[in-house]
């Protein structure tokens, strides 16, 4: 489902359209991608009404019965094992938020910290995946809907802006390529003047 426009696409003589996506396939972050700390189910004790959540884990989000647990210290040991570190920009900001240069466990544990955040944010819908759909219009700005005219690239984080538009220039390269220098695109028995 559609839910938001980037600007339009132009390159020579084309123009494309693009267009964001809900994209309602993708898995979790820490079900799709390497990286992320250990994420498990979790629910209230019926008992004594606390949560099950094991040592050294965090709560990620709880919705008043269930939730996510965030193994903590497993994953400061996985970013010990593989290396975790910080983008430039935070490291910089750890290193003045000290007043020097942080060690390396400092920097472990910044790292899972801010995988925590970027994965409770996910919880709480700050952000989600996306589909970045691009489409070539006809010379009256009317999207052409066939499969020569349009490409797409799904889990996509919708708050990336600058990446989903760096995306959208190379699906809209790869259909300028397939178009190539034709005037008009056939589909069926409907044709497109695609360029003056």
């Amino acid at each position: 489902m559609e839910y938001s426009r980037l600007p339009d696409i132009t390159l020579g003589a084309l123009r494309f359209s693009v267009a964001l996506h809900y994209d309602q396939s993708a898995d979790a972050p820490w079900e799709s991608e390497c990286g992320h700390g250990q994420v498990r189910h979790i629910s209230r004790c019926r008992d004594t009404g606390r949560m099950r959540k094991d040592p050294g884990e965090r709560l990620l989000s709880f919705d008043g019965r269930d939730g996510l647990a965030y193994n903590y210290q497993g994953a400061i040991e996985t970013a010990k094992r593989d290396g975790w570190g910080l983008a430039p920009d935070a490291l910089a900001a750890l290193a003045a938020k000290l007043g020097r240069d942080p060690t390396r466990g400092e920097i472990i544990a910044a790292a899972v910290e801010s995988d925590f955040q970027r994965l409770a944010a996910y919880c709480a819908d700050q952000w989600h995946y996306c589909g970045v759909v691009v489409t070539l219009q006809d010379i009256d700005g009317n999207d052409i809907e066939t499969a020569d005219a349009r490409d797409s690239i799904w889990s996509v984080e919708s708050d990336a802006p600058a990446h989903q538009t760096e995306l959208a220039r190379e699906l809209a390269a790869e259909i300028s390529a397939r178009v190539g220098r034709a005037k008009v695109l056939k589909a069926g028995a409907r044709s497109y003047r695609i360029r003056p």
